[in-house]
Protein backbone atom coordinates (compact mmCIF):
# COMPACT_ATOMS: atom_id res chain seq x y z
CA UNK A 1 0.00 0.00 0.00
CA UNK A 2 1.01 3.24 -0.66
CA UNK A 3 -0.50 6.77 0.53
CA UNK A 4 -0.32 8.44 -2.72
CA UNK A 5 -0.38 7.23 -6.41
CA UNK A 6 3.25 7.45 -8.17
CA UNK A 7 3.30 5.16 -10.84
CA UNK A 8 6.99 5.23 -11.08
CA UNK A 9 7.03 3.62 -7.40
CA UNK A 10 4.12 1.22 -8.15
CA UNK A 11 6.51 -0.44 -11.01
CA UNK A 12 9.39 -0.51 -8.30
CA UNK A 13 7.10 -2.22 -6.11
CA UNK A 14 5.76 -4.63 -8.36
CA UNK A 15 9.02 -5.60 -9.30
CA UNK A 16 10.34 -5.40 -5.76
CA UNK A 17 7.68 -7.33 -4.67
CA UNK A 18 6.76 -9.69 -7.88
CA UNK A 19 3.29 -8.36 -7.49
CA UNK A 20 0.75 -10.28 -9.40
CA UNK A 21 -2.65 -9.05 -9.31
CA UNK A 22 -3.43 -5.19 -9.07
CA UNK A 23 -6.92 -3.06 -9.24
CA UNK A 24 -7.39 0.35 -9.84
CA UNK A 25 -9.06 2.80 -11.89
CA UNK A 26 -7.96 2.78 -15.37
CA UNK A 27 -5.70 5.75 -14.42
CA UNK A 28 -3.78 3.08 -12.31
CA UNK A 29 -3.83 1.02 -15.12
CA UNK A 30 -2.62 3.41 -17.63
CA UNK A 31 -0.06 5.33 -15.92
CA UNK A 32 1.55 1.84 -14.11
CA UNK A 33 2.32 0.88 -18.23
CA UNK A 34 3.50 4.07 -19.30
CA UNK A 35 6.12 4.45 -16.07
CA UNK A 36 7.49 0.93 -17.10
CA UNK A 37 7.84 1.50 -20.17
CA UNK A 38 9.30 4.97 -19.89
CA UNK A 39 11.97 3.63 -17.21
CA UNK A 40 12.66 0.03 -18.81
CA UNK A 41 10.67 -1.15 -15.04
CA UNK A 42 9.95 -4.96 -15.03
CA UNK A 43 6.28 -5.54 -14.42
CA UNK A 44 6.54 -8.78 -15.83
CA UNK A 45 5.10 -10.58 -12.45
CA UNK A 46 1.57 -8.93 -13.15
CA UNK A 47 -0.65 -11.48 -14.31
CA UNK A 48 -4.46 -10.61 -13.35
CA UNK A 49 -6.07 -7.23 -13.10
CA UNK A 50 -9.42 -5.58 -12.68
CA UNK A 51 -10.31 -2.02 -13.75
CA UNK A 52 -13.33 0.01 -13.54
CA UNK A 53 -14.66 3.08 -11.76
CA UNK A 54 -14.45 5.10 -14.83
CA UNK A 55 -14.76 4.65 -18.47
CA UNK A 56 -12.27 1.63 -19.54
CA UNK A 57 -10.88 2.36 -23.24
CA UNK A 58 -10.40 -1.17 -24.97
CA UNK A 59 -6.62 -0.18 -25.96
CA UNK A 60 -6.08 0.22 -22.42
CA UNK A 61 -6.79 -3.15 -21.49
CA UNK A 62 -5.43 -4.88 -25.25
CA UNK A 63 -1.93 -2.81 -23.51
CA UNK A 64 -1.74 -4.42 -20.53
CA UNK A 65 -2.75 -7.88 -22.51
CA UNK A 66 -0.01 -7.29 -24.97
CA UNK A 67 2.79 -8.06 -21.99
CA UNK A 68 0.97 -10.60 -20.41
CA UNK A 69 -1.27 -8.92 -18.09
CA UNK A 70 -5.07 -10.32 -18.15
CA UNK A 71 -6.67 -7.32 -17.31
CA UNK A 72 -10.72 -7.57 -16.74
CA UNK A 73 -13.29 -4.48 -16.60
CA UNK A 74 -15.70 -4.43 -13.74
CA UNK A 75 -18.89 -2.37 -13.15
CA UNK A 76 -20.17 -0.99 -9.91
CA UNK A 77 -22.21 2.30 -8.52
CA UNK A 78 -21.66 4.06 -5.24
CA UNK A 79 -25.38 2.54 -3.70
CA UNK A 80 -23.96 -0.82 -4.71
CA UNK A 81 -20.33 -1.56 -5.80
CA UNK A 82 -19.01 -4.03 -7.71
CA UNK A 83 -22.44 -5.45 -9.83
CA UNK A 84 -20.70 -6.64 -12.65
CA UNK A 85 -16.68 -7.95 -13.37
CA UNK A 86 -15.49 -9.81 -16.61
CA UNK A 87 -12.81 -12.66 -15.78
CA UNK A 88 -9.19 -12.95 -16.63
CA UNK A 89 -9.86 -16.31 -18.71
CA UNK A 90 -12.38 -14.43 -21.09
CA UNK A 91 -11.17 -14.19 -24.40
CA UNK A 92 -9.20 -10.17 -24.92
CA UNK A 93 -12.31 -9.31 -27.18
CA UNK A 94 -14.78 -9.70 -24.28
CA UNK A 95 -12.50 -8.37 -21.85
CA UNK A 96 -11.52 -5.41 -23.42
CA UNK A 97 -15.19 -4.53 -24.75
CA UNK A 98 -17.47 -5.56 -21.91
CA UNK A 99 -18.00 -5.29 -18.10
CA UNK A 100 -18.60 -8.63 -17.50
CA UNK A 101 -20.85 -10.94 -15.93
CA UNK A 102 -23.17 -9.83 -12.87
CA UNK A 103 -21.51 -10.88 -9.75
CA UNK A 104 -22.76 -13.90 -7.24
CA UNK A 105 -25.43 -12.07 -5.51
CA UNK A 106 -26.15 -9.36 -7.92
CA UNK A 107 -29.16 -9.29 -10.30
CA UNK A 108 -29.85 -6.81 -12.85
CA UNK A 109 -32.77 -6.11 -15.39
CA UNK A 110 -33.26 -3.19 -18.13
CA UNK A 111 -36.04 -1.43 -16.85
CA UNK A 112 -38.08 1.91 -17.98
CA UNK A 113 -39.51 4.24 -15.36
CA UNK A 114 -42.62 2.12 -14.58
CA UNK A 115 -40.13 -0.92 -13.73
CA UNK A 116 -41.21 -2.87 -16.77
CA UNK A 117 -38.48 -4.35 -18.90
CA UNK A 118 -37.39 -2.91 -22.44
CA UNK A 119 -36.80 -4.91 -25.59
CA UNK A 120 -33.18 -4.81 -27.06
CA UNK A 121 -32.33 -1.16 -27.86
CA UNK A 122 -34.60 0.35 -25.79
CA UNK A 123 -32.96 2.94 -23.68
CA UNK A 124 -33.77 2.75 -19.87
CA UNK A 125 -32.43 2.11 -16.56
CA UNK A 126 -30.91 -0.53 -14.73
CA UNK A 127 -32.13 -1.99 -11.85
CA UNK A 128 -30.35 -4.06 -9.31
CA UNK A 129 -30.53 -6.18 -6.10
CA UNK A 130 -28.01 -7.23 -3.95
CA UNK A 131 -26.92 -8.36 -0.72
CA UNK A 132 -24.68 -5.06 -0.71
CA UNK A 133 -28.19 -3.18 -1.06
CA UNK A 134 -31.37 -2.73 0.87
CA UNK A 135 -33.59 -2.79 -2.32
CA UNK A 136 -33.33 -2.65 -6.16
CA UNK A 137 -32.07 0.63 -7.64
CA UNK A 138 -32.62 2.36 -10.40
CA UNK A 139 -31.33 5.95 -10.66
CA UNK A 140 -31.14 8.84 -12.89
CA UNK A 141 -27.62 8.25 -13.44
CA UNK A 142 -27.83 4.77 -14.08
CA UNK A 143 -29.94 5.62 -17.50
CA UNK A 144 -28.64 3.03 -20.11
CA UNK A 145 -29.49 1.28 -23.33
CA UNK A 146 -30.09 -2.31 -23.82
CA UNK A 147 -28.43 -4.37 -25.84
CA UNK A 148 -28.41 -7.57 -27.36
CA UNK A 149 -26.90 -10.53 -25.08
CA UNK A 150 -23.31 -11.13 -25.77
CA UNK A 151 -22.33 -14.83 -24.24
CA UNK A 152 -23.10 -14.01 -21.14
CA UNK A 153 -21.56 -10.66 -20.74
CA UNK A 154 -22.94 -7.37 -20.41
CA UNK A 155 -22.14 -4.93 -23.18
CA UNK A 156 -19.69 -2.27 -22.79
CA UNK A 157 -20.16 0.84 -20.73
CA UNK A 158 -19.99 4.23 -22.08
CA UNK A 159 -17.48 7.17 -21.25
CA UNK A 160 -20.05 8.13 -18.02
CA UNK A 161 -19.56 4.55 -16.92
CA UNK A 162 -23.68 3.97 -17.52
CA UNK A 163 -24.36 0.38 -16.97
CA UNK A 164 -25.40 -1.65 -20.14
CA UNK A 165 -26.21 -5.04 -18.72
CA UNK A 166 -27.98 -7.81 -21.20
Amino acid sequence: MVDSWDAEVGVGLVAEHGVTAMAGTPLFIDTLLDAAAASGGDISSLRFGITGGAGVPPSLIERADAIGWRVARCYGATEGPSMTAAEADDPLEKRSRRDGRPLPGNRIRIVDEAGAEVAVGEAAKSSRSAPSTSSPTATPSSTSRRSRPTAGCAPATSAASTPMAT
